[in-house]
């Protein structure tokens, strides 16, 4: 006899207040165990507390991963501590866990990375899966994946994961398609975050506070643009699947403003800070050109979709004609003139 999904199975358990046998879903609150997963925070290796919590939270994610099939996702589910540990590591989780880092923070890392792929899974084996609309609601519905968890992870993980990486979201959007709604409305209001900073970054370039620079916000703003335009291009890369809804938003115009626009007074700002941010400028710079190419090949290049070579097109052109200082930057990282013979 085939083996029934866990969205269809139930389970018996003794009723304390009745004494009798009751049925209830296999994934249900009431099959959730008692755990206490801490939030993580940074520190440093040579903090011996940290060391210690680093050593509870390895532990607590050894113990998820052993769980059974049912369990693990009764636990994910459930188990608002999970969920809590897993948001904050996405968000606080150095980007530069390398060969060289504690093998403590390697294997922390590599586990918050293997239960995102067991929760990325609805089939693990013949016995042990759910129906993928089931699997799909379930992800969804309690918030197991969203587009900025799905930003991290790919700035997390990408590097000897990518193939891993592609295969775990694209199973995600392939079972839950209101992704595809999310990311159209994550993209609709990253071009607005773009649009508020660069107003505060020329606003910074007009005087600051008291004349002065604040130095705190401008290394923000530093940090916050390579971030987020690493992040977009390992998203988009490793993401076939969602770069028709980037194509679609037409970003690269705005990209290129923004670049055109905002860049110049942010290397202004940081040639006035006391210590030098100049390394981390450049990388921001190349960063943002990077994910500006890659749109263009995706869009223009390599797309099947021929519908945005049109008007889509024209508009690149135009913005560009008036954008010198972004054409230079370009120029220096990659061969404007095979683009432009590639796109035409």
């Amino acid at each position: 006899m085939a083996a029934l999904p866990l969205n269809l199975r139930r389970r018996e358990t003794l009723d304390q207040k009745t004494g009798r046998i009751q049925g209830l879903d296999a994934l249900h609150p009431c099959w959730c165990q008692n755990a206490s997963f801490l939030p993580f925070t940074e520190g440093d290796m040579a903090d011996s507390m940290w060391v210690e919590t680093l050593q509870l939270m390895n532990s607590d994610l050894k113990w998820l991963l052993g769980l059974c099939y049912d369990d693990f996702w009764n636990q994910v589910v459930y188990d608002s501590s999970v969920q809590i540990f897993l948001d904050s590591y996405l968000q606080r989780a150095p980007r530069n866990v390398t060969l060289k880092s504690r093998q403590l923070e390697k294997d922390v890392h590599k586990r918050v990375f293997l239960v995102y792929l067991r929760m990325s899974t609805h089939k693990e084996t013949s016995e042990c899966f759910m129906h993928g609309d089931a699997f799909g609601d379930v992800v969804y519905s309690n918030y197991l994946f969203d587009i900025p968890k799905m930003l991290d992870l790919c700035q997390l993980y990408s590097q000897g994961n990518k193939k891993l990486l592609k295969k775990m979201l694209a199973n995600v959007f392939d079972k839950q398609p209101k992704y595809y709604k999310d990311l159209k409305a994550s993209i609709s209001a990253l071009l607005k975050v773009l649009q508020s900073v660069s107003r505060d970054i020329s606003l910074l370039s007009e005087g600051g506070i008291n004349g002065l620079p604040d130095e705190e916000k401008i290394c923000d703003y530093v940090l916050f643009l390579s971030d987020t335009a690493s992040s977009l291009y390992t998203f988009i890369e490793i993401g076939s699947f969602v770069q028709q809804s980037f194509c679609e938003a037409n970003v690269i115009p705005i990209l290129i403003s923004f670049y055109e626009d905002t860049y110049p007074l942010l290397q202004s700002l940081v040639k006035k800070l006391t210590f030098s941010k100049k390394a981390a400028f450049r990388q921001a710079k190349e960063n943002w050109i990077n994910l500006a190419h890659l749109l263009i090949q995706k869009c223009f290049i390599e797309s099947s979709n021929k519908s945005y070579k049109g008007e889509d097109l024209l508009a690149i052109c135009m913005t560009l004609l008036s954008s010198a200082n972004f054409i230079r930057q370009l120029q220096r990282q990659y061969n404007l003139l095979d683009l432009v013979q590639l796109i035409l």
